[in-house]
């Protein structure tokens, strides 16, 4: 049995929120880095609400693009500590 969910993300925001910061900050140690992705998922969720589509098991679907946005930070770090270490001759 499918459950669809209206996409009102303010109000499932305040429920998930925590949850979702907790997900993010035991993958990501620096604590700016987990404020950022939380703040990035509240973006993707919002545009995606915004068409005014419903969503198939809410919860699972803000873990997905909160799990998205970890694997972000992790691409996006190595490539930046990449970088570093080539300019620094190792």
């Amino acid at each position: 049995m499918y459950q669809y969910m209206d996409c009102n993300i303010f109000e499932v925001w305040e429920e998930y929120k925590d949850g979702l910061y907790g997900f993010i900050h035991k993958r990501v140690n620096e604590e700016d880095d987990a404020k950022y992705i939380l703040q990035e998922v509240l973006l993707k969720s919002y545009q995606y609400c915004s068409t005014g589509k419903s969503v198939e098991h809410l919860k699972a679907w803000l873990y997905k693009i909160t799990l998205d946005g970890v694997a972000d930070c992790y691409r996006s770090n190595q490539k930046h500590l990449t970088v570093s270490a080539e300019l620094a001759g190792e």
